[in-house]
C-alpha cells in the first residue's frame, strides 16, 4: 500500500466474504481504514453485513446489491443465445432463468455447461440430466394428481424421479415455488408479479390454481417445508417423500388434513324407531332394550375427538393419558429421531392436565433431563404436544426416585446411593469433609465405597 499504482489511478483491494475475518484482523485494518492512503480503495464483499463490526461499518460506504429479476436474466441469456446462434428448446432458457434464483453469473454458467453437454440442440432433458432439476411439466402433473387425489399416480411419479436419480431437494424446492406461483395467481388477478417470475403465458398457472384455494396452497407449502427439515435427519428419503405426496392429496379445501387411513367405525347407538331384532328358530323376534342414557356425562372414549373439541385433558383417565404421551413421543420421533427422541424416551410419564405435561427422569438419566431442559429442544417437544393435542401445553421435567429407592436415599445432594449408605458411619464421616461435600454437590455424585487412605 506504500507504493502508488504505475498505470491506474487507484490500487483496489477486494476482500471477499469479509464477515469471515476475525476481530483481530479487523482491528489490524482499522487504523488503515481511518486514514487510508489517497491512492488505495478497499472493497469488503459480504452476504452477512450484520456480522461486520460497527467500527468497520461506520468507516465504509455501503452499497446493497440485489438479485436480478427472472425476466432480466431471461432477456440476457436470450441475447447470448441469439448472438452465438445456438439451437435450443424455448423452455430451456426459461428454466435456466428461473433456476438461477436471481444470479446472472449462475445463469450464464448453467447455460455454458448445458451447451457443452448437449450434442446438437439443447433440450430440457439435457438440462435435467446436467443439473438434477425436475421438468416443470412434471411439477404440473404432480399438482394435478394432488388436486384430483390420485395417490397411485403420485407414488408412480415419485418412483420415476428416484429411478432417474433426480435431486429430491430440487423437487421439493420446485414444488414450494410452484404452489406459491399458484397462490400468486389467485392473489393477483392481473398476474403482474407472476409474469415477472415465470416468463411467458400465465394461463396454465391460472387454470390449475382454480382447483385450489389460498388455505390449501399455504398448507401444502408448510407440509413440504416440514418434510425438507425431516429428510435431513433420516436416510429413508423416499419414504418421507411418498408420505408427503399422500398428505398433500389429503389436504381439504379448508386447509385441514384428513387421515389417509380411515378410522375404525364406532358402533352407532340403537335408535328407538329402528330397534335391533334378535331372531330365534323356536321363538318370536324379541326387541333388544335400548340402554338408558347416563345421568352424568362422561368424557368421550376417543381422545382425538375429545381433544379436537377443546376437551380438558384432566377429564381423561390415566390409561388414555399414557396413550396420549405415547402419541406425543411418536410425533417427536418423526420430527427429531436422533437429536431429541433418544433422550426424551428415557423419561417416565407422570401426569398431564391443561396446565402442563410432567415427565420424570431418574438420577441415572440426569444427563438426558439436562439435554431436554435446553430451550430449543424443549420448544420442539412443546410444538409436538400442540400438534397432537391441538392445545398449547408446557412441558415440565422433574427428577424422580429410581425403583426400590425412597426419597431420602435418592437425593443426589446427600451423596449416598441408598438409605443403608446414609447410616454407614464411614461414609457419613467422609461427607463431613467440606471439600468432599462440594465435589459431590458439584458433580451430582454419591459415595460408593470408602477405603483407608494409604499411609
Amino acid at each position: 500500500m506504500a507504493y502508488i499504482p504505475l498505470r491506474s489511478r487507484y490500487k483496489i483491494y477486494i476482500i471477499d466474504e469479509a464477515h469471515q475475518l476475525t476481530r483481530e484482523a479487523f482491528n489490524a485494518l482499522l487504523k488503515t481504514l481511518e486514514e487510508p492512503p489517497p491512492h488505495v480503495k478497499f472493497i469488503f464483499a459480504t452476504t452477512e453485513p450484520n456480522k461486520l463490526p460497527d467500527t468497520i461499518l461506520s468507516r465504509c460506504q455501503r452499497f446493497n446489491f440485489r438479485r436480478i429479476s427472472t425476466s432480466q436474466i431471461y432477456e440476457q441469456i436470450l441475447k447470448i443465445a441469439k448472438q452465438e446462434k445456438l439451437s435450443y428448446e424455448p423452455a430451456v432458457l426459461t428454466a435456466i432463468a428461473r433456476f438461477a434464483r436471481g444470479s446472472m453469473r449462475d445463469a450464464q454458467s448453467l447455460l455454458d455447461q448445458v451447451l457443452s453437454y448437449a450434442k446438437d440442440k439443447v433440450t430440457m432433458q439435457d438440462l435435467e440430466n446436467l443439473s438434477g432439476t425436475i421438468n416443470p411439466d412434471t411439477i404440473f402433473e404432480i399438482a394435478d394428481a394432488i388436486a384430483q387425489k390420485q395417490l397411485e399416480r403420485l407414488v408412480k411419479t415419485v418412483d420415476d424421479i428416484f429411478v432417474t436419480g433426480k435431486d429430491i431437494n430440487n423437487l421439493l424446492e420446485q414444488m414450494v415455488e410452484h404452489f406459491w406461483y399458484l397462490a400468486l395467481s389467485l392473489i393477483d388477478p392481473k398476474d403482474t408479479i407472476l409474469k415477472e417470475q415465470v416468463i411467458g403465458d400465465t394461463a396454465r398457472y391460472r387454470k390449475q390454481a382454480s382447483a385450489f384455494n389460498i388455505d390449501t396452497l399455504l398448507k401444502n407449502i408448510n407440509l413440504i417445508t416440514e418434510t425438507k427439515k425431516g429428510i435431513k435427519e433420516t436416510s429413508a428419503t423416499r419414504l418421507w417423500v411418498e408420505l408427503l405426496m399422500i398428505k398433500l392429496a389429503q389436504v381439504e379445501q379448508n386447509g385441514t388434513v384428513t387421515p389417509v387411513q380411515a378410522r375404525t367405525p364406532t358402533r352407532e347407538p340403537v335408535k328407538a324407531n329402528n330397534p335391533v331384532i334378535r331372531e330365534s328358530k323356536n321363538s318370536a323376534p324379541e326387541p333388544v332394550a335400548k340402554p338408558a342414557p347416563p345421568t352424568n356425562p362422561e368424557p368421550p372414549d376417543n381422545q382425538e375427538n375429545h381433544l379436537a373439541q377443546g376437551g380438558d385433558i384432566s377429564l381423561m383417565n390415566d390409561d388414555d393419558k399414557t396413550k396420549l404421551w405415547s402419541r406425543i413421543l411418536l410425533e417427536v420421533k418423526n420430527v427429531s429421531p436422533y437429536k431429541i427422541y433418544p433422550f426424551l424416551k428415557e423419561g417416565k410419564f407422570i401426569r398431564a392436565d391443561q396446565h402442563e405435561i410432567s415427565i420424570g427422569f431418574t438420577k441415572q438419566y440426569n444427563f438426558h433431563r439436562t439435554r431436554m431442559e435446553e430451550i430449543q429442544n424443549k420448544k420442539i417437544v412443546e410444538e409436538c404436544i400442540e400438534k397432537v393435542t391441538g392445545q398449547k401445553i408446557p412441558l415440565s421435567l422433574t427428577v424422580i426416585a429410581s425403583p426400590g429407592q425412597d426419597d431420602a436415599g435418592f437425593n443426589g445432594a446427600n451423596g449416598f446411593a441408598n438409605t443403608a449408605d446414609a447410616v454407614d458411619p464411614m461414609k457419613k464421616e467422609v461427607m463431613k469433609d467440606e471439600l468432599v461435600r462440594k465435589i459431590v454437590e458439584a458433580f451430582d455424585g454419591r459415595i460408593i465405597e470408602v477405603k483407608d487412605a494409604p499411609r
